[in-house]
């Protein structure tokens, strides 16, 4: 993919959605893979649109964290925008809203690993990360403010230290 024409070697992690109007927008991080790394870090997460999936426009700065890493964002059943971010150092999730997918603004924090949100069946918020005792799904009924843990170890079988997990809708059945 090109970012404003360019390819960018350092933007990583990435999350897409479909906006209401059908555009592809994009969501990454900038790290320091290229270039020495001093830490702590503030890492610029930044979000990108597309109509064609290749092409993207970039947006701007939508947060910056130190030490973060793996942005993932779902649309709420109000049409907001929910984004978690992950600092593994601190094995903390922070999470952000707003209203147009641009603009973000913190709304709470977790315990936890690298974040998957999603909308269940019912509509509600739901979270998925890699835990010790294995993924563990988390649901949200007031749009990530608050998380009640519903299940440990949701992925039986999968090997100690799988991370990053995704979580795609194939219909609505």
């Amino acid at each position: 993919i090109t970012l404003n024409g360019e390819i960018i070697k350092d933007a990583v992690d990435p999350d897409l959605i479909v906006t209401k109007d059908g555009q592809i927008r994009l969501f990454y991080y900038v790290g320091l893979f290229t270039k020495p790394v001093t830490y702590p870090k503030p890492n610029k997460f930044y979000s990108a649109i597309s109509n064609d999936g290749i092409n993207f426009r970039i947006e701007g700065v939508i947060a910056t964290l130190d030490n973060a890493t793996d942005p993932s964002v779902t649309i709420l059943s109000d049409q907001t925008y929910l984004l978690a971010i992950t600092q593994p150092d601190m094995y903390k999730i922070v999470f952000f809203k707003s209203k147009d997918g641009y603009n973000f603004k913190q709304i709470s924090e977790i315990k936890g690993g690298i974040p998957e949100l999603s909308i269940n069946k019912d509509g509600e918020t739901e979270l998925i990360f890699q835990d010790s005792a294995g993924f563990t799904l988390y649901l949200s009924k007031n749009g990530g403010k608050n998380w009640k843990r519903v299940k440990k170890n949701i992925l039986l079988g999968s090997p100690v230290g799988v991370a990053s997990p995704s979580v795609l809708k194939l219909s609505d059945n």
